[in-house]
């Protein structure tokens, strides 16, 4: 059997990519969508913005990487203390 994960909607993903890597950006942000579907719990309601500074991966981190480590802080950020994150 499938698991399905909650309705998610993302509106606009802006990512900031080193140079030369701009390219990878559409693929990056369609893993981000497939964890997030995966990892978030239901009743998470919905947030006008989110912004998500200082995240910082290894050089060299592959998309899977890339996307593991955004798609695990908006999940930190959206389900954290009082669910506006461990620093809202």
């Amino acid at each position: 059997m499938r698991r399905s994960g909650p309705d998610i909607e993302i509106g606009r993903l802006r990512l900031h990519l080193p140079a030369g890597h701009g390219e990878r950006g559409s693929a990056v942000a369609r893993l981000v969508g497939e964890r997030l579907a995966a990892m978030l719990p239901p009743g998470l309601g919905s947030r006008e913005r989110l912004e998500l500074r200082g995240l910082v991966v290894p050089a060299g981190a592959s998309d899977h990487e890339l996307a593991a480590a955004i798609s695990a802080a908006i999940v930190d950020e959206l389900a954290g203390p009082g669910r506006g994150g461990p620093r809202g």
